[in-house]
Order: C-alpha cells, then structure tokens, then sequence
C-alpha cells in the first residue's frame, strides 16, 4: 500500500487491491462470483485501518481472490462497479454513488441515436434487466446484445411428460452454460446462451438440436415491442416475456 496526501491537505488516500482486503471469489476467471464471506472479511479490513490512521481509502475494481486456489480472478462485466457496491454493503452505507457522462437512463444508446430521449421512470426490475442485457449501469431501453447462440430443441418425449427440461437444463448447469432467455411449446424448447461449449453428446441425446444463425437479442422495456420491431423489418424468431409483464 502507498499513501499520498489528497489536495485537501487534512486527508491521505490510502491504496488497496481488493484481493487483498477480502474479496473472496469462486475460482472461475474472467467471471468469477463474490462469496458471502467476503462482507465480514472486508468490513473488518477495513474498518480496522480506519480505527488505527484514519484515510480515504481507494481500491482497485474487478479484481478477487479464489476461495479454493487462492489465485486472483476476475469478476467480469460491471466488475468495478460490483466492487463499489460490495464495499457498501461491507460498510453498511447508506449510499453508492456511480459516476458515468449520461444525464440519466435513456429510451437507446445515445452514440447511435443522437435524439434519445430521458426516461422518467423504471422500477427496478426493468433496471436489472437491462443492465444485464447490455446496458451500460442503466443507459437505454433498448439494448442489443450480439454474439448470441439461439438454440432450438424438439423432442416428442415432451409432450405431457415431466423432467425433461430438468434433464436439459442439468446439461447447461454441468457445462457451466448461462442461458439468457427461453421460450417453449408442448415438443420444443429454445434457449438463448453464450456460444460456447453447446455440442454436447449428452444434450443431443435428449432431442434434436439446432442453431439457427446470426442472432441477437433485442431487450425492449416500456415500448409498444410490435410496432417497433415491424416498423423496423426485424425478423423475430424468439419471443420471451418476463413473468412480471
């Protein structure tokens, strides 16, 4: 740690990295999850260093430490900002503020079109979904995701049986696959996921399975969804509501 007097000469900012206040991760690098023993660990850290020589402290984002291997791992997309929100609820603070150089959440992607427009509300549900699908902490409401996999599998076993979406998404869970949205009828089932490591022999073994190409996914809140989309000519092979709509 290095410690340099702030322009306010009365206060010292003191450095950290987070692998070593406490973060505490799974070992899965470039996508690692926080564990729940990080909160005490970082708030004693923390506090302790306060207690002894009061200072600012700034720590470095993104950055954990794996609970099995002890090697330093990384949180992923909106890791530094995860960060930020972890030391608060370490901390019991009552805020967490994000700085960024948009004026609020808006209707897309400003740097694509020029006219978007301030979103007056969005609860929080939504917020969380998009920020999920892309958006920069909450910048649209609209947001594109690309480099996106939809996979189609049709089995006749379906049909009035039960189990066999637990068998299918047991297979995604071995594999360390995340799915992003799902849409199904009595014989098929089509998923949206990260292309990688989907040719499994045991998935093609519980149905017919097929990837249709160049697919994005298209997440729309608070938007007349039909009209936009044909007004636009997009083609829409996979339809996925939220349950809360």
């Amino acid at each position: 740690m290095r410690r340099r007097q702030l322009f306010v000469p009365m206060f010292w900012l003191v450095e950290y990295d987070t692998f070593d206040i406490g973060f505490i991760t799974t070992d899965e690098f470039g996508n690692a999850d926080i564990l729940e023993a990080t909160y005490p660990a970082v708030a004693k850290r923390l506090h302790g260093d306060w207690i002894q020589d009061p200072a600012i402290p700034v720590v470095t984002g993104f950055l954990g430490k794996g609970w099995k291997s002890g090697a330093v791992t990384t949180l992923g997309r909106g890791g530094s900002d995860l960060t930020a929100t972890t030391i608060g609820k370490a901390l019991g603070l009552r805020e967490i503020q994000v700085w960024k150089d948009v004026d609020g959440v808006l209707t897309c992607d400003p740097n694509i079109y020029p006219h978007a427009k301030t979103v007056p509300y969005l609860t929080f549900e939504e917020a969380t979904e998009l920020a999920y699908f892309g958006a920069q902490i909450v910048l649209t409401s609209i947001v594109l995701k690309s480099n996106v996999t939809m996979l189609d599998i049709v089995s006749t076993r379906m049909l009035g049986q039960y189990g066999f979406l637990a068998r299918v998404f047991a297979i995604f869970e071995d594999l360390c696959i995340s799915v992003d949205c799902v849409a199904t009828s009595e014989v098929s089932v089509s998923v949206s996921l990260d292309p990688s490591k989907i040719w499994s022999r045991e998935l093609i073994q519980q149905a017919s399975v097929s990837i249709p190409s160049f697919i994005y996914i298209n997440n729309l809140i608070n938007l007349q969804t039909g009209h936009v989309l044909r007004k636009s000519g997009v083609n829409v092979q996979m339809i996925s509501q939220g349950a809360s709509k």
